[in-house]
């Protein structure tokens, strides 16, 4: 993280300013990412040295990789998924450098769709809200929504979701390791 701020001005916090700039390096190139725009529309602006196209700047911060492999099993995402993905590493990366002992949170990530934050109440509880930005409540879609996750043993846990468009769910999940 080379430098961050946020400005709020008074209004609706989804107004704030934002004027984040981080650091990656790679030995393929060393990538700077710019954060602008409010938090409600952030904008990503992704720029390497040596140049190259976002998309491939996007696919080295997310990867490792300036391009996907034919037959390595991998889809095509578009821009917009890769600077997403890019936009999520820089978060997580600021959260655990910056803020991690700032924050009485255990887990932050943030794309230009939504903000996850959330605690473990306990080791084995877990407790997240997750603000989505271009929710459609008319559709069911939760702008606001908590979810619960609760381990009950190493392979089974179960999970509720509810949010502000009375929308939710329940899973009861069974998971190995391979």
């Amino acid at each position: 993280m080379k430098r961050a701020r946020v400005h709020f001005t008074g209004d609706n916090y989804t107004a704030g300013a934002l004027e984040i700039q981080a650091l990656y390096e790679n030995p393929a190139a060393k990538v700077t990412v710019a954060v602008a725009g409010t938090i409600e529309k952030p904008e990503v602006k992704l720029t390497s040295e040596p140049p190259m196209d976002e998309s491939q700047i996007a696919l080295l911060i997310a990867t490792g990789r300036t391009e996907l492999k034919p037959g390595s099993g991998a889809v095509d995402p578009n821009v917009q998924q890769l600077g997403e993905a890019a936009l999520g590493a820089v978060s997580q990366r600021v959260f655990k450098d910056v803020l991690a002992d700032k924050l009485p949170i255990d887990t932050v990530a943030l794309s230009a769709s939504q903000i996850r934050a959330g605690k473990y109440v306990t080791d084995k509880i877990y407790v997240g809200y997750t603000r989505r930005f271009q929710a459609k409540p008319e559709l069911g879609e939760n702008t606001n929504e908590v979810r619960v996750e609760f381990q009950i043993s190493p392979r089974w846990n179960f999970e509720v979701n509810f949010g502000d468009a009375d929308t939710g769910g329940a899973s009861l999940i069974w998971s190995k390791d391979y």
